[in-house]
């Protein structure tokens, strides 16, 4: 049971321990216990040009295989597309190369600056090295 002394306090035989108490033995565990935060000497050092490198070459065969794939979609449409009932064979020929002139042309120019680009810099790279 608790009992009260004279100045207020509540105390029983199985109480909490006190604030006090507790921040002490708290530091007192945190001082024995190993510090797992990394110091600056054991810090791994990043290759960053590597990853640099590595990052650039996957964006250039990403580019270049969705280059490869649209070729392909492309051409299935045009070859798979006997068009409808109104339109010619004149008519779908101009369709089909217009179909070609807006993706596959864009497409290339996009993938030609960044391969550019890629190759530009990685030969920049090796001539300061």
């Amino acid at each position: 049971m608790a009992d009260s002394n004279d100045e207020g306090e509540v105390s029983s035989d199985n109480s909490a321990p006190g604030l006090d108490e507790f921040i002490d033995t708290r530091r007192q565990d945190r001082a024995s216990k190993p510090s797992t935060e990394k110091t600056p000497a054991t810090v791994e050092k990043v290759n960053i040009e590597a990853q640099r490198e590595r990052t650039r070459t996957y964006l250039a065969a990403g580019l270049l295989g969705s280059l490869f794939i649209s070729l392909i979609g492309i051409g299935f449409y045009i070859f798979r597309d006997t068009g409808s009932q109104v339109a010619t064979d004149k008519e779908r020929v101009n369709i089909h190369r217009e179909l070609i002139t807006i993706i596959w042309t864009s497409q290339v120019t996009l993938v030609s600056g960044a391969l550019g680009f890629y190759f530009a810099s990685e030969r920049n790279n090796s001539d300061n090295s």
